[in-house]
């Protein structure tokens, strides 16, 4: 648990370089529908994609300084974490420790990562970071179940539970 946070220490660190680093881009971008629906929460008359992707901008959007610190801080921070999920999912599949390392590794310095570093205005972080945690919970979910549950279940259904016969 340990060596897990000291590298998702690491990564918060050699991505925020990376964002740190990185010019803001030159083309238009979605910036400006998000700040928009950080700002008045519904955007009337918007029928960009963006306009429903409405969770972290409403979240960065309530806290405060300046917005391309707390997008990029955001966008790092959620591209470690799903680095670091990525690891854990790999484990969970029952895959090596060195093909976890590897496999998140290749998560945190991918396109999409780094992408998101460079036009941090985009929910595709915290999308980044769901897919391995979600899957990873429910995969390990079965193995969370109270006691009493467990070992009822006979070639993947559900066994029913005797009938208790009322007498009069």
């Amino acid at each position: 648990m340990a060596s897990r946070l000291v590298y998702a220490a690491a990564l918060v660190i050699v991505l925020g370089a990376i964002a740190r680093l990185s010019p803001l881009p030159d083309r238009v971008t979605d910036r400006d529908i998000y700040e928009r629906t950080a700002e008045h929460r519904v955007v009337p008359d918007c029928t960009d994609l963006h306009c429903f992707r409405v969770l972290v901008a409403w979240t960065l959007g309530a806290l405060p300084g300046p917005s391309t610190l707390k997008w990029r801080s955001y966008a790092v921070a959620a591209n470690a974490a799903a680095a670091v999920m990525v690891l854990q999912l790999c484990l969970t599949f029952g895959l090596s420790a060195r093909t976890a390392w590897t496999a998140s590794i290749i998560s945190a310095f991918g396109f999409g990562s780094l992408y998101t570093l460079h036009d941090a205005y985009t929910s595709d972080p915290f999308m980044y970071l769901l897919g391995p945690l979600l899957t990873n919970e429910m995969l390990r979910g079965h193995h969370r179940q109270p006691p009493e549950r467990r070992g009822r279940e006979q070639n993947g259904q559900p066994q029913r539970k005797p009938r208790r016969r009322h007498h009069r």
